[in-house]
């Protein structure tokens, strides 16, 4: 295993995000060691920003829905920031 690959799988264990494309939904689940703060943030593939949602974390687990209906069919990058830990995700629309 490659160090980026070990540092995707141990990303993975913090943080759990899901696309339900049926209902054009994401959702993104993590513990956090405090309150704070965040932004999700999607980028089309040229590094435009299509939706940013601001969200105040609570000590513990979160749970965050994102309504992705106004999102063209694609393929996108979710960044979020979480215990000042950046995060970033693919994401594919279909």
């Amino acid at each position: 295993i490659s160090e980026n690959q070990q540092e995707r799988e141990v990303k993975h264990k913090l943080y759990h995000f899901n696309v339900d494309n049926t209902n054009s939904l994401a959702q993104l689940k993590f513990n956090s060691q405090k309150a704070e703060n965040t932004t999700i943030t999607v980028y089309d593939l040229s590094g435009k920003i299509v939706l940013a949602q601001n969200f105040k974390i609570q000590k513990g687990e979160n749970v965050f829905k994102i309504d992705l209906a106004n999102l063209s069919k694609s393929i996108y990058v979710v960044r979020f920031k979480v215990n000042e830990i950046v995060y970033r995700e693919k994401m594919g629309l279909y």
